[in-house]
């Protein structure tokens, strides 16, 4: 299958698109690199409420929730190899309702503009049947993002956090039984090989004082294009903001550059209470810090953008490895003599040190490349001596994070001019071009992610079954007005979908 790629905008190094319309999504999937993509937003279809016209193997027509479940398991497996290790993955799931002696399935909470893009296809009978289910019973809640969720987690994707979408201009429900349905849920998984380590930019989303919190309150946004119900871009905004860099990606590894911020705590609100036990203290001004529960109120702060550092260790000259570029830690202490032999502290690591030791950065890669030497010298016992014995020594020859130390420089100095070390000059890099960071939405319907990953200088793959979708996607991401098909009337009237 040949995509349709676009590039909106002008000027270098623009976003681009490319949509895979047409075919299923797993086929889809297998059409893309490994560890291509940097994040996953989507929704996929709600179960058993839409019919694509393409046969009993479409996504949300499996005849109980439990294939459901599998079938969407199946897909997110593909989804494990395109995404990188360091990716996150974020699923916006609606649930439903078994309904009555009828045994089929009706939405919780209704298809409304305030909803997503998984939900755009006709109405439609569909062939999920709850009836005779062993569990779930007329009336019941199936529990599909739940179930999901934790089918995923089972298949090895690390459940981070369920955030909740809160609409405050739901769609009203003609339930006398239960409440309105107001929210969905959206689940952040991590890779199921990164370890519970992947890239998240916190900052990106972050309000002035406080980590973003996990209740999202977004109303819905109309939208003129044959879907009568979108999920609005601001709730895809901080998806993609948090799980993608804004300066990009190394266009040699794809590693993302993350940002490096500086956290400025400032004095806690006015609280006579806090400022009472400040004082007694013996303390002036105002305090800093947590407020204990006697306050009332929290620290204050703010964060300062100090720029990006990359990812990776790439570099288009020199034989660099991962970690190369960091810094060493130098020893602390004071020195009492010139001999480097150990005066002060735990040996290796509060050792003395000369006037000019902690000024100058040391990096793994000149650490790494000493370490070598040393190991290889036939002068290593001389050299073992006049570093004060083999403990103080043997972290001269470490290059792990927590065990490696940098030689003292008067020290490195003697070994240089004995010709024991022949010099290292420190890492320059000369990194790969930067690109942007890919998003995916492997449901992507009318690409209202892709809209909003263009517009925030991300790359975009977009995938559907259905290619009457493909000028509506083209559109909303070239940012055109929305073309307007004729829909057949499927023969259900909307109002049944809230009879739940």
């Amino acid at each position: 299958m040949k995509p349709v790629t676009l590039t909106p905008g002008f000027g270098d190094n623009r976003p681009t698109a490319t949509l895979y319309y047409g075919q299923d999504v797993r086929d889809s999937l297998r059409l893309l690199p490994d560890a291509s993509v940097h994040t996953v937003c989507t929704s996929p279809p709600y179960y058993g409420l839409r019919d694509y016209g393409a046969g009993d193997t479409e996504i949300g027509q499996e005849a109980t929730p439990e294939d459901f479940v599998e079938t969407l398991v199946e897909v997110f497996r593909e989804i494990k190899r395109v995404l990188r290790p360091d990716g996150t993955l974020w699923v916006n799931l609606g649930d439903s309702y078994s309904r009555g002696s009828r045994g089929t399935v009706v939405s919780q909470g209704g298809l409304c503009a305030s909803d997503k893009d998984g939900d755009k296809y006709n109405f439609s009978s569909s062939s999920a049947k709850m009836g005779g289910h062993e569990v779930i019973k007329p009336k019941d809640m199936v529990g599909i993002p739940w179930r999901v969720a934790f089918a995923l987690q089972a298949d090895g994707w690390y459940l981070r956090q369920d955030i909740i979408w809160n609409k405050p201009s739901c769609m009203p429900e003609s339930v006398t039984d239960r409440c309105t349905k107001s929210h969905e849920y959206i689940f952040l998984f991590a890779h199921p090989d990164s370890g519970g380590r992947y890239y998240f930019d916190a900052e990106a989303i972050r309000s002035p004082s406080r980590n973003k919190r996990s209740v999202w309150s977004v109303n819905p946004k109309p939208y003129k294009g044959s879907h009568f119900a979108t999920w609005p871009p601001e709730l895809v905004v901080p998806m993609v903001l948090a799980g993608t860099s804004e300066k990009g990606c190394c266009s040699g590894c794809g590693a993302p550059f993350k940002r490096v911020a500086e956290r400025v705590v400032s004095t806690s609100k006015s609280c006579p209470k806090t400022q009472a036990a400040h004082e007694a203290r013996g303390s002036v001004g105002k305090p800093k810090g947590t407020v204990g529960k006697s306050g009332g109120s929290r620290v204050d702060g703010y964060s300062v953008h100090k720029g990006w550092t990359p990812g990776c260790s790439c570099s288009e000259e020199g034989d660099f490895q991962e970690g190369d570029f960091e810094s060493i830690a130098t020893p602390t202490g004071t020195r009492t003599a010139d001999d480097p032999t150990m005066k002060t502290g735990r040996r290796g690591m509060n050792r003395p040190r000369g006037s000019s030791e902690g000024v100058s950065l040391t990096t793994r890669y000149e650490q790494r490349k000493y370490a070598a030497q040393i190991k290889a010298s036939p002068h290593r016992k001389e050299m073992e001596k006049e570093a004060g014995g083999s403990t103080t020594f043997s972290h001269y020859t470490r290059t792990d994070k927590s065990g490696s130390r940098p030689i003292p420089p008067d020290l490195l100095g003697r070994w240089l001019g004995n010709g024991w070390v022949q010099k290292v000059e420190p890492p320059k890099r000369v990194p790969f071009p930067t690109m942007p960071c890919t998003v995916l939405d492997p449901f992507s319907g009318s690409a209202t992610t892709g809209m909003v990953a263009l517009r925030e200088g991300r790359n975009y793959v977009g995938i559907d079954l259905n290619p009457d979708y493909l000028d509506l996607a083209q559109a909303r991401i070239e940012g055109r007005k929305a073309p307007q098909p004729v829909e057949p009337d499927s023969g259900h009237d909307i109002f049944d979908l809230f009879k739940g």
